[in-house]
């Protein structure tokens, strides 16, 4: 035997034993996967046609994956096993091998006792395919309820009605997280009541729905929304279809979660699986108390909401009603009032100091109406109620009207009035418009205490008659224009030199304007006088 042969016969050895060293480290390296591998065969029929394959290969992952030992998989038909690979893998494995191309993809299966997400990449192997897969479905389970408590985020802070926002988050839970859940809330009175309720059963959803109300929930039971609203902790049932006092729900796992807001039990969020749906975990319930979280954040919202609604609605009845029982009084005495002046103008038999305190009584007793219509204004414009009387009008007549009205009345001020020959037709309330010219007007003469002129202007500007009255007043600062419209509101100068007033008229000025289509504008310097500019929607006529 000459030496060369032996030299090749040794590296002969060595590549045999390295080989072997190889599959060895490759069969370890399969065993220890957490990643399913396999190899498949194509099994085609008389005509070529690739009707199955045949597992020649898999690891042990892919047996617990596929829930079945992975030396029983050697031989097995894939459809045979897994039948339901018809409709969702067979095709794609038959175009790896008929074309080449790979393939990676993440679906949901469902079928052969397996559910869930798996990641499965293929690639041709001689005829047939060489498969690795995966079970994600924990990490989609977690994309999934990131995703939905998004979306629930921005669904709860959309609306703040109880009732709707809860009904559109069970639909969001609804089939992602749950195959049906509920929202109940702890009423006042300490009734338990439903709020919501979503299942992916129509039928079953009317049967629940009609079984919480012909059996209201028991507050002192020991177990269910209850026991989580009195104890305001998670209660969780895995194995729910094995627990009788659950047979009711028909339920495979059941999860509820208290509400918690401010450190008072509001309520309970309860999520479920069908008989024979997944069963939930401690994944799952960190996910429901999550949701529980922000549910209870916008219930409470919500009923914050009601609460500050409800002051509003009876604070509008309080103006309403203090406001009409206080006209009568008010009448009466400006009537008396009125009457007594009348009186002593003619019979002669009151002095001066007399005259003047009956004129002051007079004066205060307008005063006092014009408050009390000014709250009865407010109460209609929360209420809605604030209507108006349309009829043709032409505004600059009524401009003229207010003005001849005022001048007589006024000591230190004289008003310049200049309004435009053509008519300024538009439809509007005569009665309205002119409270709006005379609390203008009224402002113009309060905030100039050192007298001077009050020019108003009307004249059509395009297709608008625009209105300004003009004061050389005491100004708004800067900082206040903005706020100037809203009810309630005075600028801070005027409350510095004792101007009295309740910051009601400009709110009810604008609001009437508004209601007429129009727009009202303001612009001031403090210790330089203002200006208010209404702008109203001229009649087809007179455009």
């Amino acid at each position: 035997m000459e030496l060369s042969d032996i030299q090749v016969s040794d590296d002969q050895i060595r590549m045999l034993e390295a080989a072997r060293r190889n599959e060895e480290r490759f069969r370890v390296a399969q065993e220890l996967s957490l990643d399913a591998f396999t190899v498949l065969a194509a099994l085609r029929d008389e005509a070529g046609t690739i009707v199955d394959f045949v597992w020649e290969y898999a690891n042990p992952a892919a047996g617990r994956i596929l829930k079945i030992p992975h030396e029983s998989l050697i031989g097995r038909r894939l459809l045979e096993l897994l039948p339901d690979n018809r409709e969702t893998l067979f095709p794609r494995y038959v175009q790896v091998v008929l074309t080449g191309q790979p393939h990676d993809i993440e679906l949901h299966y469902r079928g052969g006792g397996i559910e869930g997400w798996f990641r499965n990449m293929a690639v041709q192997l001689n005829d047939g395919v060489a498969v690795s897969f995966s079970d994600i479905t924990a990490r989609k389970r977690t994309e999934t309820a990131l995703e939905v408590l998004a979306v629930t985020a921005a669904v709860l802070t959309s609306s703040l009605d109880q009732k709707t926002m809860m009904s559109q988050a069970v639909r969001l839970i609804v089939p992602t997280l749950a195959d049906w859940s509920a929202v109940n809330v702890l009423d006042d009175d300490g009734h338990i009541r439903l709020v919501a309720l979503a299942h992916v059963d129509a039928h079953e959803s009317e049967r629940l729905t009609a079984l919480s109300h012909d059996i209201p929930l028991d507050p002192d039971a020991t177990m269910g929304v209850a026991r989580v609203l009195r104890t305001g902790e998670t209660e969780f049932y895995p194995d729910a279809e094995h627990a009788p006092e659950m047979a009711h729900l028909n339920s495979r796992s059941y999860l509820c979660v208290p509400l918690i807001a401010r450190d008072r039990h509001i309520g309970a969020l309860t999520l479920g699986t069908r008989r024979g749906g997944r069963r939930y975990d401690s994944e799952d319930v960190v996910i429901a108390e999550a949701l529980g979280r922000r549910i209870a954040l916008a219930l409470d919202n919500a009923r914050l909401y009601e609460a500050a609604q409800q002051a509003v609605r009876l604070r509008d009845m309080f103006f309403s009603v203090a406001a009409h029982e206080l006209r009568t009084p008010i009448t009466s005495l400006l009537g008396q009032a009125q009457l007594l002046e009348r009186r002593a103008a003619r019979e002669g038999h009151l002095n001066e100091r007399d005259q003047y305190s009956v004129s002051v009584i007079g004066a205060q007793a307008q005063r006092l109406s014009r408050m009390v219509n000014a709250l009865l204004d407010i109460a209609r414009l929360d209420q809605g109620r604030l209507s108006l009387d349309l009829a043709p009008l032409d505004v600059g007549q009524l401009v003229r009207r207010v003005v001849e009205e005022a001048q007589p009345t006024l000591d230190r001020h004289s008003v310049s009035c200049q309004v435009c020959d053509e008519p300024l037709e538009l439809l509007g309330d005569a009665l309205r418009l002119e409270q709006v010219l005379q609390n203008l007007l009224s402002n113009a003469v309060k905030y100039s205490p050192a007298g001077g002129v009050i020019r108003i202007t009307a004249a059509r500007r395009g297709r608008a008659a625009v209105i300004e009255v003009e004061d050389t007043g005491i100004g708004i600062p800067a900082a206040a224009l903005p706020q100037l419209f809203q009810r309630f509101f005075r600028a801070p100068n005027a409350e510095a030199l004792v101007i009295s007033g309740m910051g009601i008229g400009l709110y009810v000025v604008k609001e009437i304007v508004t209601l007429h289509g129009g727009t009202i504008h303001v612009s001031s310097a403090e210790g330089q006088g203002t200006t208010f500019t209404i702008r109203l929607p001229l009649s087809g006529r007179a455009t």
